[in-house]
């Protein structure tokens, strides 16, 4: 079943890139387009402007941009008019050129027309209504708008309004944030009632974290506070939007620093409150919460995923604690923030996840429990804590794999059956079990592949030095070769370094290196899972790269030397910002 929910995942992957259409300009001057990526041009460029397409989650396959066309003043380059409209990946025009501006999101636009009337149309040019005030906002289906200094907002197609504020913006939560000229400061529910009222809190940090804390500002400095107004116990002079704090600020002549500094730790802010959170936590983002009317779970941490995400986003897979189980056994659950599912479910919270498989533990009697989705089994005491430093989870197995370290820390590899029952092996090494196969080295340093019965059924001749964890495409890196799980090389790859897995498609290889001044450097190069390389056109070292993929962009991104560079999921080269290709990217890299 998982074999057929994978495949059904990589051919949607494939079909979703073959339809990749992105902005690019040609002749002089310099005029707007849209290629695909055969670099076919499916509109001709004949236009001064097309934004990067956006607005997935209004229907994944057919994003939309806004598009813009000139008129000039006779044969001049002197610009006269600008005509924005809304086009989508395939080309059609949804909305055509005849607006002044034109600004849009979650299937809703603001248009003004060159009479200077303000619209909300929908995706198809339908007009929704006409704007009594001056709009400057739209989310969902609530629009903020102003009437000379004084703020307001309502909901789409409502005429009850909710004002006025000296301050309105979108909070995260599907939140309202508004200030009125008595001091009085809250978030509002999209009806105008209020979700939570503390004036203590600071207009431009009006975010809402888990469990409602949020930042306030008190006569001793700025701190944190719970949806019943207890403080938290630390104080700061100052926090900024990604938690950093500054303290003991003192101003010279010409610049300003800060005798303390660092970053808050917001695990310690929601156990101070009372609210539970799992050791070794690494949420990445405390202010997610899933985008629905009513709350129906809490996050309470991340695993690694399989996307190394922007920190602005959601992690891909997380914990959460769901608030209306069914039955005990949907208590937690991991769950993919993307496509909204839960992957595994429990009794208990889950410490441990790799591929579709997981380790529950509850806290009060010790005990662990290993779930897949069809599965949830009791485990007995193994002499070591279930964490992912000496237990390597299987992947469409049952087997886990463990080992226990010597008072010389030279290991000793045991097996954990279906059943419950233990073996011990006589291997110094062994990778996970992937569709019941393993990679074990025996004491003469030879290697082999074994079943779920350590049954030898292969040697590989191949010396290999070290054998780590099989990933979801069943594969291991290690001198230099991708090597999967029924011991085959894959591919040979003449360099050797360290090997991260950046999407389910592709490996970055870090290679370091001295240069001539004996420096310690280093480039990355990125493989797909048949070890082709991936490069650009003139074969590039990507030096100091960041990596962008998600499941909401039919195509990634690799940042290096102050250029971007696209792929589509098939590992074709698009273009990069160096050759004038401009498509969406993470805002902290703009």
């Amino acid at each position: 079943m998982l074999d057929k929910y994978f495949l059904i995942l990589l051919f949607a992957s494939f079909s979703i890139s073959a339809q990749l259409v992105y902005p690019a300009q040609m002749g002089n001057p310099r005029k707007t387009g849209l290629k695909n990526s055969s670099g076919e041009w499916v509109v001709e460029p004949i236009y001064d402007q097309i934004d990067v397409f956006y607005d997935f989650r209004a229907k994944p396959l057919d994003s939309v941009a806004k598009i813009a066309k000139n008129e000039y003043y006779k044969n001049s380059n002197i610009v006269v008019k600008t005509n924005f409209g809304l086009i989508n990946k395939s080309g059609k025009f949804l909305i055509p050129l005849q607006y002044k501006s034109l600004t849009c999101r979650d299937g809703f636009c603001i248009a003004m027309t060159f009479d200077n009337e303000n619209l909300i149309v929908d995706y198809n040019n339908n007009m929704i209504e006409k704007i009594n005030g001056e709009s400057y906002r739209i989310k969902e289906n609530v629009i903020l708008f102003n009437k000379g200094n004084e703020h307001y907002f309502r909901k789409i197609g409502s005429e009850k309004e909710f004002g006025p504020f000296t301050n309105v913006s979108f909070a995260n939560a599907s939140k309202i944030f508004a200030e009125k000229e008595n001091g009085d400061k809250a978030f509002y529910n999209e009806d105008g009632s209020i979700y939570l009222q503390d004036n203590r809190m600071i207009s431009f940090l009006a975010v809402i974290y888990l469990h409602d804390i949020h930042i306030v500002q008190t006569e001793q400095g700025m701190t944190f506070a719970n949806r019943e107004g207890q403080l938290y116990d630390k104080m700061y002079q100052s926090i900024d939007s990604s938690l950093s704090y500054c303290n003991n600020y003192r101003r010279f002549d010409d610049y300003g620093q800060c005798g303390e500094k660092g970053t808050i730790n917001m695990d310690e802010v929601l156990r101070y409150f009372g609210f539970e959170t799992l050791e070794k936590s690494q949420i990445k983002d405390y202010s997610i919460q899933d985008e629905i009317k009513e709350k129906e779970f809490e996050i309470i941490r991340d695993f690694k995923n399989n996307f190394e995400k922007s920190p602005e986003e959601n992690p891909t897979i997380v914990l959460i604690k769901n608030l209306k189980p069914k039955n005990k056994f949907e208590n937690y659950s991991v769950y993919n923030v993307h496509t909204k599912k839960r992957i595994l479910n429990s009794e208990f919270p889950i410490t441990l996840y790799h591929y579709y498989s997981g380790i529950a533990s509850d806290k009060k009697t010790g005990k662990n429990y290993f779930i897949t989705p069809d599965r949830h089994v009791e485990l007995p005491n193994i002499g070591v804590e279930y964490f992912e430093d000496q237990v390597k989870m299987p992947i469409y197995s049952n087997v886990i794999v463990y080992s226990i370290l010597d008072s010389f820390n030279y290991p000793t590899y045991y097996i954990l059956e279906e059943n419950g029952k233990i073996l011990k092996t006589d291997f110094i090494n062994m990778t996970n079990f992937y569709k019941g196969h393993a990679l074990a080295i025996s004491k003469d340093k030879k290697i082999y592949v074994v079943n779920e019965k350590l049954e030898i059924k292969k040697t590989i001749e191949t010396p290999l030095k070290k054998l780590g964890t099989f990933d979801n495409n069943g594969l291991i890196f290690t001198n230099g070769l991708f090597v999967d799980y029924l011991g085959n090389i894959v591919s040979k790859i003449r360099d050797e370094g360290d090997l991260t897995k950046k999407t389910d498609f592709f490996y970055k290889l870090q290679i370091n290196y001295l240069d001539e001044g004996g420096n310690r450097r280093y480039y990355n190069k990125y493989y797909d899972r048949k070890g082709k390389l991936l490069s650009d056109k003139d074969e590039k070292k990507f030096q100091d790269t960041y990596f962008f993929a998600s499941s909401e962009y039919d195509y990634f991104t690799i940042y290096s030397d102050y250029y971007y560079y696209y792929y589509d999921y098939d590992g074709n080269f698009l273009g990069s910002s160096k050759d004038g290709l401009k498509l969406d990217i993470p805002k902290e890299w703009r």
